[in-house]
């Protein structure tokens, strides 16, 4: 009798010791899952963000594609035209809204007066935020790098680059463009007759969260300005 009871008791004893361990294998799991579920919700809402942050880079440049193309910032007090950015066959912009030499050399040309083989502007898309410590202080958050080229009939994914000096301006997904021929018909609204269309890639790359690195969340689109054919029809070859 001893002895039965003695093996129920090491039975009950055997059986808690095998819950205790179910509890605590699946209390391993579910924080596990837990743990996975919360870094996949992040990188979720991380992703979400750079694509939104590479739309707003893409919508920007189209949305001031023209003052881009014409390389125009508005005028000053004199009456002078600004420019938008410095830039010989390359124009680069610091934010969109203010331009940076590339090189002292350079002079001020617009994107509609380089070459269609060599021409590109490229330029951050920034946000502001106001310095906690100081409230008229303002600190850019870089968002975006957009990279505009032209689309030509023959591949070119040299634009931007000066391999002797090892200086890449555009990335080769900005080189990366459908073949078409440069110059098209005229856009809507548009008399055929008398104008034409030139076509070019924009390419918008959004920045990590701390503005320190790209990443590789990239939105890409073709946009098209109409100038008058006498203006263009140089450039029928490209």
């Amino acid at each position: 009798m001893q002895k039965h009871a003695n093996n129920e008791r090491g039975s009950v004893l055997l059986f808690c010791i095998v819950i205790m361990m179910v509890l605590t294998l699946g209390s391993m799991f579910a924080l596990n899952l837990t743990e996975h579920e919360l870094q996949s919700a992040a990188s979720g809402k991380s992703a979400k963000k750079n694509f939104h942050n590479a739309e707003m880079g893409m919508q920007y440049a189209i949305a001031n594609f023209e003052p881009i193309y014409k390389n125009y910032g508005g005028v000053d007090e004199d009456g002078k035209i600004i420019p938008l950015y410095s830039g010989g066959d390359g124009g680069i912009l610091l934010d969109g809204r203010v331009g940076v030499g590339g090189d002292s050399t350079f002079g001020l040309k617009a994107l509609r007066d380089m070459p269609p083989d060599t021409g590109f502007v490229m330029f951050n898309y920034v946000a502001y935020n106001t310095d906690p410590a100081d409230p008229l202080i303002t600190i850019p958050i870089l968002l975006a790098r957009v990279e505009i080229r032209s689309i030509l009939q023959t591949e070119n994914k040299t634009i931007g680059r000066d391999d002797a000096n090892q200086i890449y301006y555009l990335s080769e997904k900005a080189n990366d463009v459908p073949l078409m021929p440069h110059i098209g018909p005229a856009p809507d609204g548009y008399e055929a007759s008398k104008y034409k269309g030139r076509r070019y890639a924009i390419t918008s790359t959004a920045y990590n969260s701390a503005g320190t690195g790209l990443t590789d969340i990239i939105i890409q689109s073709g946009t098209i300005i109409a100038e008058p054919t006498e203006k263009v029809s140089h450039y029928m070859t490209y």
